[in-house]
């Protein structure tokens, strides 16, 4: 899938957030262009192979679809407020998302199925938010 075309359907899902504070938008949409497409060689925990923080490199299962639903990596650490490293997990969620809705969305081209929807996409609402600086 062409690098492009995958970072244009992230922005789509950006977009399609209703984000506040324009800094944090800003952080988003600056590591959704520095995050690789592919996920090869991208840092992960070795425990429960979660991607890694591209900020800090520690904290990860940020990227979780459901964060309290199934088992916690027994190293994980913990991210609270809006830092730099939660506008990194939301810039991986959708550059991963949106790769694989193309994906699946060119399988079903060849399947002749119906395709794909992004329905847990919701539109989030963020208000007041701490967030000060991207890094």
């Amino acid at each position: 899938m062409e690098e492009a075309i995958v970072r244009a359907k992230a922005t789509e899902f950006l977009n399609g957030q209703n984000i506040t504070d324009k800094a944090f938008y800003a952080c988003i949409s600056k590591y959704m262009a520095e995050i690789p497409i592919s996920q090869t060689g991208m840092k992960y925990c070795p425990v429960c192979e979660g991607a890694a923080c591209g900020v800090c490199g520690g904290c990860h299962q940020l990227d979780k679809e459901f964060l309290f639903i199934g088992p916690q990596c027994p190293v994980e650490i913990e991210t609270s407020g809006m830092t730099p490293c939660v506008a990194w997990s939301w810039a991986y969620i959708f550059i991963r998302d949106a790769d694989k809705a193309l994906n699946k969305k060119q399988r079903t081209k060849t399947n002749r199925s119906q395709p794909y929807r992004p329905e847990r996409f919701v539109r989030v609402s963020i208000q007041k938010l701490e967030f000060d600086e991207c890094i």
